[in-house]
């Protein structure tokens, strides 16, 4: 299976090429292809996040217009709509992605580990963050324990294997594992 981190595949428009090569790997029935549902998540809040100002922008445009011409324009604009946005994204990536579900268990230790700045997450100044990155993290490793015999490839832009060796002995779970990276592979094969 070819795992994917949110920064290999953010912003992936799904009528590229890239995304056509991803549905193809996965049609094939050869490779499983996925996401973590956290990485879906925040795939489609990357997509939406700017919706609610371009809405605002357009709603303050309107009051200009009216503000400006002596008689009412007939224009109107639909109520703000996140989840609808949101909601569109992630049925366009369930259809490039197969999709690993977070259980509630792991919610729970990631936001525990996170509020400790335990790694994967850590202390920013007066603050802790990376409970999303733990949340991914604990994902695969749950995935990997449910299904020892997959040969899973994590698919990732970071630049060091921050994860490897925190908390847990990927060597435990009795499956093949590769850390995946330009220009960086890691973890057992």
């Amino acid at each position: 299976m070819i795992i994917f981190d949110t920064n290999a595949v953010n912003l992936l428009s799904p009528s590229s090429t890239r995304a056509d090569l991803i549905r193809k790997l996965r049609q094939s029935q050869h490779h499983r292809v996925a996401v973590p549902w956290m990485v879906l998540e925040e795939m489609a809040a990357h997509q939406a996040r700017y919706y609610p100002d371009k809405y605002q922008t357009v709603l303050n445009s309107l009051a200009k217009l009216r503000a400006y011409l002596p008689w009412e324009p007939q224009s109107s604009l639909e109520p703000l709509d996140l989840e609808r946005l949101l909601e569109h994204w992630r049925d366009a990536y369930r259809g490039i992605f197969e999709v690993i579900e977070t259980s509630d268990a792991v919610f729970r230790r990631a936001y525990q580990r996170e509020a400790l700045a335990l790694p994967p997450a850590k202390r920013v100044k007066d603050h802790a963050e990376g409970g999303r990155d733990v949340a991914i993290w604990f994902s695969i490793l749950e995935f990997l324990k449910q299904n020892p015999d997959e040969h899973v490839w994590f698919v990732t832009n970071n630049s060091e294997c921050a994860f490897v060796g925190h908390a847990v002995d990927l060597n435990s779970f009795g499956t093949q594992w590769t850390w995946y990276a330009p220009a960086l592979q890691c973890g057992e094969q």
